[in-house]
């Protein structure tokens, strides 16, 4: 038995704290004492409380709610692109009700657009901007959708320049306080689960089974997220780079 190894650098930061969280309470359970790292705990806690801090000043960023306020302005833009577009199906001239449904299906192609993570719906937005300025201009027109379209545009360039440059200076000084911090406690961490693992060969696992078998099943359990995100965002990177059909 030995504890798994595991890098925790790809945890995204709310995960990281939430694992270091979970093996803080492991440590409660068992004691320092008993897994014999008396020494090594205190600093472990200490950087604990200090992640905590400087992830609170990063989720309090001004700039974290003007980008949600962005992301907000455009899908609803793209809402009422959607609902424009759907009403011109009902055109008296058939002319305007035909070009609504050319719209209608590239539109459709898109369906889902406003879920998108941000990156991804910003990628999206620029290929049917593309769609929507080029082969189906005159179609765009013809429902009176065009400065619906220049709208977006304009409302995409919005949310990108900010979520670019997405901390303010205050914020950017608590994210590296932040990427400080956790290489810092990821290694009391390493520090104390590798006398966990030496004293095991030492003096036998009874006395640490329990801490390590529980501490196994969240380091799977993280392990487990890392896969399935990676595999998301293979597919998400591939459907990015796809072109819709018209």
């Amino acid at each position: 038995m030995s504890i798994h190894n595991f890098s925790l650098r790809p945890l995204h930061n709310e995960e990281h704290f939430k694992f270091h969280t979970d093996v803080d309470g492991l440590i409660t359970e068992a004691t320092p004492e008993v897994l014999k790292i008396p020494l090594l705990y205190p600093p472990y806690k200490a950087l604990l409380s200090n992640e905590l801090e400087a992830m609170d000043k990063i989720s309090k960023s001004s700039t974290t709610e003007k980008i949600d306020a962005a992301d907000i302005a455009r899908d609803n833009v793209i809402q009422g692109i959607v609902k424009m577009d759907n009403a011109m199906l009902h055109h008296f001239d058939p002319a305007v009700s035909e070009a609504a449904s050319r719209v209608k299906i590239v539109l459709d192609s898109f369906a889902g657009i406003t879920h998108y993570a941000y990156d991804k719906e910003s990628a999206a937005i620029i290929k049917l901007l593309e769609l929507l300025k080029g082969s189906l201009a005159a179609d765009v027109a013809a429902i009176g959708l065009t400065s619906w379209v220049t709208e977006l545009e304009a409302k995409n360039k919005e949310f990108d320049d900010l979520f670019t440059s997405r901390y303010d200076e205050q914020a950017a000084k608590s994210a590296l306080q932040m990427k400080d911090i956790r290489v810092q406690i990821d290694d009391a961490y390493n520090k104390f689960t590798e006398r966990i693992n030496a004293l095991m060969v030492i003096e036998g696992e009874a006395a640490y089974a329990d801490f390590v078998t529980k501490l196994n099943l969240r380091i799977d359990h993280y392990a487990n997220l890392l896969a399935l995100r990676k595999g998301r965002n293979k597919a998400a990177a591939k459907a990015a780079t796809a072109t819709p059909e018209a």
